[in-house]
């Protein structure tokens, strides 16, 4: 049975070095290895990917991420796999974000702590710490 879905990613020009350390935190996350230049598979499809989470799935190999100018698409079998295209898609926003803000205030000279917490995560800036 196939569950192919493809879900967007509002991000678009991702920063590389930031785009992958969210991808491997991802990974370490789910059990996954990143790799570059992938073929995705599920029941029933392929597509050549940029990047993948490489990963034993009921139905796949893996989460494929594709690059696009009007932003990045998750493809997937999701069928059993532990996160749906969409949840994924959630947790690649929100760790790839949160990344980016912290390197920002770093740039800017704050000292950053990062707290995550089940759904959320929390960062803290001081300034001149």
């Amino acid at each position: 049975m196939s569950h192919y879905a493809i879900a967007k990613v509002h991000i678009t020009n991702p920063k590389k070095d930031t785009f992958l350390r969210a991808l491997n935190i991802l990974a370490e996350k789910l059990g996954g290895k990143v790799a570059e230049n992938v073929v995705i598979r599920g029941w029933g499809f392929q597509k050549e990917c940029d990047y993948a989470i490489l990963m034993k799935l009921p139905y796949g190999n893996g989460y494929g991420i594709e690059l696009t100018n009007n932003g990045i698409k998750v493809h997937v079998d999701d069928h059993g796999a532990p996160l749906t295209a969409q949840q994924f898609a959630e947790e690649l926003m929100k760790t790839y974000t949160s990344l980016a803000i912290q390197e920002a205030l770093e740039q800017l000279g704050y000292s950053v702590q990062k707290q995550e917490e089940k759904e959320q995560v929390i960062i803290y800036a001081y300034e001149g710490w």
